[in-house]
Parts: structure tokens; sequence; C-alpha cells
């Protein structure tokens, strides 16, 4: 979905539009008469805007805020689900204790699908595509790979090792869910990938068709200039009366010489003279 040009102009509307430039914080503390405290909504926002700078908080510096809020928005649309993991500590010297870190959805281990009878108080847990949940299906903790699956492994023989990180440390946000108990989101465009899959191969058939048109075209055209040229062309020449003709003839028709015509084109025998 990320190498198909049309899902990639649909996710970019759907940031636009859910996002735009990023949904903020507007603070509406009230006073006990009902009336908005102004010196403390503006210290909030304050506090809000410095916090949202990208070395606050995001856990690698990169994203402020707006672009964590179009990231998510873009998982969403791709795989139908976002992670978030909080971290309770600061970062890049921020002196609010708290940063978001954006986790893949490729990093869950999907492939545990053990029951883990000992990891729940209540004994009945079960992980389901690398979510542990309890028996009503609300999620105890999330199995994230400590690196993404397609990373180049630098180290021979390094295998994916994983770590289990409670529930209350992760926000998993899943648009839509079609049928309960789903553990994981659905890609919004699945259904018509084929779809645009066959779009893409129309449009490259289109292109290649035109382009052997268009060939074909040139070759017709240089064709026909190269016939016209030559039509010009006096291919052979009496040398005695200079008559010139397109076939070869033994005896010229103007002064009845015979074996007068070079058996060479007349352009040819001009030069070789």
């Amino acid at each position: 979905m990320r190498d198909a040009a049309y899902a990639k102009r649909a996710k970019v509307i759907v940031q636009n539009n859910v996002i735009g430039a990023g949904i903020t914080l507007q603070a509406q503390v009230m006073s006990t008469r009902n009336a908005l405290r102004e010196e403390v909504n503006d210290a909030i926002e304050d506090a809000w805007r410095e916090w949202s700078y990208a070395g606050y908080c995001h856990t690698g510096g990169t994203l402020c805020f707006a672009d964590l809020e179009r990231a998510i928005m873009a998982q969403i649309f791709e795989t139908g689900e976002a992670f978030i993991r909080k971290h309770f500590r600061s970062f890049g010297g921020s002196s609010i204790p708290f940063a978001l870190e954006l986790i893949e959805p490729e990093r869950l281990a999907d492939e545990f699908q053990t029951p883990l009878l000992q990891s729940a108080p209540s004994g009945d847990a079960v992980v389901k595509m690398g979510i542990e949940v309890d028996r009503f299906h609300r999620p105890l903790a999330y199995y994230i790979r400590e690196r993404h699956p397609g990373e180049v492994r630098t180290i021979q023989g390094e295998t994916d090792r994983y770590v289990r990180v409670p529930a209350d440390q992760i926000i998993h946000v899943r648009i839509p869910v079609d049928r309960w108990p789903q553990t994981r989101g659905e890609p919004w465009l699945h259904a018509v990938a084929r779809k645009l899959n066959d779009m893409d191969g129309y449009s490259e058939a289109e292109i290649v068709a035109a382009q052997s048109a268009e060939r074909r075209r040139d070759l017709e055209l240089m064709r026909n200039l190269v016939h016209s040229h030559t039509r010009r062309l006096a291919r052979y020449r009496c040398g005695r009366c200079g008559f010139k003709m397109r076939q070869f003839h033994w005896q010229c028709p103007a002064c009845g010489d015979w074996e007068s015509f070079p058996p060479v084109r007349s352009e040819d025998f001009e030069l070789a003279q």
C-alpha cells in the first residue's frame, strides 16, 4: 500500500482533513463563579505548547506533536491501528516527565498465540497476535520487538528480542473495530488493495501501449522520409550521355550505347571520382 500512488494520495488527503496542521489544546478551567480562569488557562496552554516541541514530546526528538498526530493518522490509514507507548520521564531536558514513542505495528510479535496461564492474576490470560488479554479480552500487556523485523542485522546470528510492556503504558488506537473480540486493526484499503494493483497495472499497460504507438509512428515517419529521399536520388547514370535512371540497364535508353552504366549508384560513382 505504501508504494501505491493512489493509496498514498488518499492517505495524505485523510491526514489533511483529520489532523491538518495539528490538533492543539485549549484549556477551559472555570472558576467557582463559572468564569474562565484566564491566567490558569494561559499557563496550561503555554506549558502544553512548550512540551509539544519535538525534543520534548517525542522520545526520538524528531516529531513535534503535530507531526506525531499526522504519523499516527497515517498508521491508522495503512494498518487500521496505531501503537503509542507512554514514557514517564523527561527527554531533551524537558521540565515535564512525559514523552511518547510511536511504535510501528510490524514490531508487535503477532506470531505469539500461546496461552500464558501464569501471566495474569486470574490465570486465564491468553496471547492473541502479540497482545495478552484476559477472558474478557481486556488488554493486559503487549509483546513488542526491540527492533523492526525488516531492519538489517549487523551481528551474525542475532535474533529478535521482545519486551513485555504493560497495557497501561500503551495507547492502542483501532479504527474500525468490525467485530468483537478483535485484538488488531484492519487496513482501511484492504478491500481495494487488489483493485489498486489492477489500476497500477492498467496505467502501466496504457503507458506501454502509448510508447509502442509512438515508436511505430516514429518508425513510419523515418521510413517515409528515407523513402522520399531515396526516390529523389538517381541511382545509375550513363557514362556517355549522362542519362540517369533508377534501374540498371545494359543499354542506355537515351543514346543507345551498350554497357555504359557502371554497376554502382551514381552518388557512389561521383564519390569515387
